[in-house]
């Protein structure tokens, strides 16, 4: 991030996340549009998707909680992995997890500390754990380490997937005030980062949004104005994605402060932004942006979005979300459930609807409640499934092994 001006309370410490990680396919632009007073129907709805169910559920279904997977020695990393990522993403987790989290978490971590697309899905894969377990405090300082050492010595490839998982991760934990202003430095840091690609960028601001109203201290004006001044450089960047994550993020600090404000009942004498009318000018001039050698499309995104955002810091205004699900309708108000509503939908993927109304951590964290939430049980048709697709997957791996063997002894005869 920029770091012109004054630096605030980044100048009074030194982030031990930063210090032990010195540097050495983003989100879609439909994911943008959605903002702009959508209602989102079926979130997460896919062709091949179970139907989503009902807001409660009933309690025929027998629980097999007492009866583990069987994975055995045979059944590769991979398929394991792709095995909890399609079952995951259907159900809520909870049960399954229960007691058995080591179990689970050994192979994931291992695959996490590999480059490439087993890497991203074993990332994926550990924000799904969280999300559906639960916190996990026995667990957390190992899973972060592989976490930030993939944020430095990885590829940028894997970079963002690291990213965005080591935030969920950490918002579930709530590890407080220290420790989540350290790791939003260390976010700036990556963010500031002059050899960083775009999409790196991207998520680490993405990430930033995710974290900040986690934190329930808030620095002083001086610090304010730096973290703004820091996103507003960010909207001079080639990349639609990370100007649209910054403006967002802008809305989410102003939003913060405002609602900070009016439950302090002192007098106000300071701007919320020493630079608010040219925030207020580039802002306007992005939602208004006519240039011809941006693509249309990219175009229309980005003016939808910061329509958005200029009413929040002009007028005070949020957009509104409304989600449906069978016969309720939930509406997020605000841009801070927005962007968890985006993080969490794109970390479950199609299964999205079914935790939404059962799963009592993606609740909390978007502040939702149910009448008589009844959290998912491992059926006898999830055992099945999850058997099935372990299956599949492990078939595949061995045809691939076998082929590679034969290539290597046709090469071997020339």
């Amino acid at each position: 991030m920029g770091r012109s001006g004054n630096k605030g309370r980044k100048t009074s410490k030194t982030s031990s996340f930063a210090s032990q990680n010195k540097r050495s396919d983003s989100d879609s632009e439909d994911g943008h549009s959605e903002i702009s007073h959508a209602t989102m129907d079926s979130i997460g709805s896919h062709p091949s998707q179970d139907t989503s169910p009902s807001m409660t559920r009933g309690g025929s279904q027998q629980s097999l909680r007492d009866e583990p997977f069987s994975f055995g020695e045979e059944c590769t990393d991979s398929a394991f992995l792709k095995a909890f990522e399609d079952l995951g993403e259907k159900r809520a987790r909870h049960d399954l997890l229960d007691g058995k989290m080591s179990s689970w978490i050994d192979p994931v971590k291992r695959c996490a500390r590999r480059d490439g697309p087993e890497g991203i899905l074993a990332n994926r894969v550990l924000s799904l754990l969280w999300i559906s377990g639960g916190s996990q405090p026995a667990f957390y300082d190992d899973v972060i380490k592989i976490l930030q050492d993939g944020i430095r010595d990885g590829s940028s490839e894997i970079k963002p997937s690291s990213i965005i998982a080591l935030a969920i991760i950490s918002l579930i934990e709530d590890m407080g005030d220290s420790a989540t202003w350290e790791l939003l430095d260390y976010f700036e840091d990556v963010i500031s980062a002059h050899d960083e690609e775009e999409i790196v960028i991207h998520a680490a601001v993405e990430a930033y949004g995710l974290l900040y109203p986690s934190a329930s201290t808030r620095q002083g004006q001086e610090g304010y104005n730096r973290i703004l001044d820091a996103h507003v450089e960010l909207l001079e960047s080639d990349d639609v994605d990370v100007r649209i994550a910054a403006g967002e993020n802008i809305a989410i600090v102003i939003e913060d402060r405002m609602a900070t404000a009016e439950e302090d009942e002192a007098p106000k004498t300071e701007p919320y932004y020493e630079s608010k009318n040219e925030l207020l000018q580039q802002l306007r001039f992005l939602s208004q942006d006519s240039q011809r050698h941006r693509a249309k499309k990219e175009r229309s995104v980005q003016k939808s979005a910061f329509r958005d955002i200029l009413n929040t810091v002009e007028s005070n205004t949020t957009p509104l979300v409304k989600l449906k699900i069978k016969q309720e309708t939930l509406e997020c108000n605000s841009w801070i459930k927005i962007r968890r509503l985006n993080a969490l939908r794109d970390a479950i993927g199609e299964g999205f609807s079914v935790h939404l109304s059962e799963n009592q951590t993606v609740q909390q964290i978007l502040h939702l409640s149910f009448d008589g939430p009844t959290m998912g049980k491992v059926t006898s048709t999830d055992r099945r499934l999850f058997q099935s697709i372990i299956g599949k997957a492990r078939t595949k791996a061995l045809k691939e092994m076998r082929g590679s063997r034969t290539s290597l002894k046709i090469g071997n005869n020339d």
